[in-house]
């Protein structure tokens, strides 16, 4: 459903998400073998960045994943099945289809949860397309030669990194959550 959409709604939704995203030990794990993983990589930087990988990556992708996963796959499995199986079903098949299966199951799982509380496609559309667009960035930064932003230097605190970007993510997601439940509670009131 397209909706008006929040501007702090939007700020959370797209910080949990990136908490998420760039959490370092979330991104090693792949249903891939190693030497896939790092030649599907390479073959992604030597596409150029121009307009059309830019509207590709961060408009077209976003926009028909979020409704196919969200808006047809986890909708029709919440016909059939509870809510619970419809949001771990329609994630772990948005992860299967990506490189990084943890990391995309759970922004999965965060991005059918947000849809399920707000019924608002446009949130999880304007998520996915901010961190598609950091990747996008990122992309285009590691293709103008300069390193990935000493990431490798941080690759010994990956597993602290990772905490407590979960433990931000989290603290984000409980905020998020409380906003959406008072907001549901507040119509209810006031359609009664």
């Amino acid at each position: 459903t397209i909706k008006r959409v929040r501007l702090d709604d939007s700020v959370l939704s797209v910080a949990v998400a990136l908490f998420c995203l760039f959490a370092p030990l979330l991104n090693q794990f792949s249903h891939f073998n190693k030497e896939i993983v790092n030649q599907t990589y390479e073959s992604v930087l030597e596409v150029p960045v121009d307009i059309f990988v830019f509207f590709s990556m961060v408009i077209f992708a976003p926009i028909f994943e979020e409704i196919f996963f969200r808006g047809i796959i986890f909708s029709g499995l919440q016909k059939n099945y509870s809510t619970i199986w419809a949001l771990i079903i329609s994630s772990l098949l948005f992860g299967v289809l990506h490189v990084n299966i943890i990391n995309s199951f759970i922004l999965g799982l965060f991005w059918a949860w947000l849809y399920y509380k707000t019924n608002n496609i446009t949130l999880c559309v304007i998520s996915h397309s901010i961190c598609n667009l950091l990747g996008f960035l990122l992309r285009a930064y590691v293709q103008d030669g300069k390193d990935t932003l000493g990431l490798d230097r941080g690759k010994d605190y990956s597993i602290i990194i990772s905490i407590i970007m979960l433990l931000i993510a989290s603290l984000l997601f409980f905020v998020l959550s409380k906003r959406l439940k008072k907001r549901i509670e507040e119509e209810t009131v006031h359609t009664i």
